[in-house]
């Protein structure tokens, strides 16, 4: 929950809701090259990076390295 008011979705949101957003998440630990969403398909999570970094590939290249307190996905939620 520390991490959720620096996204700037949430941001403007009250402690009290940032924790019922913070209780709707699920923690994931994923081992190195595991894939979370794939280019194309649809979007259903929003993913915030609490330790390690994750790529996102397109087209077979890295556009992107995201770190802790990085987000991604944000628009599946809209």
């Amino acid at each position: 929950m520390d991490q959720l008011p620096a996204v700037p979705l949430f941001a403007a949101c009250p402690r009290r809701d940032l924790r019922a957003i913070a209780m709707l998440g699920t923690e994931l630990e994923m081992t190195a090259g595991g894939v979370l969403t794939t280019e194309g398909e649809p979007g259903s999570e929003f993913f915030l990076v609490r330790a390690g970094t994750a790529r996102c590939v397109r087209n077979g290249r890295r556009v992107a390295t995201f770190g802790p307190g990085d987000f991604f996905g944000e628009t599946a939620l809209l």
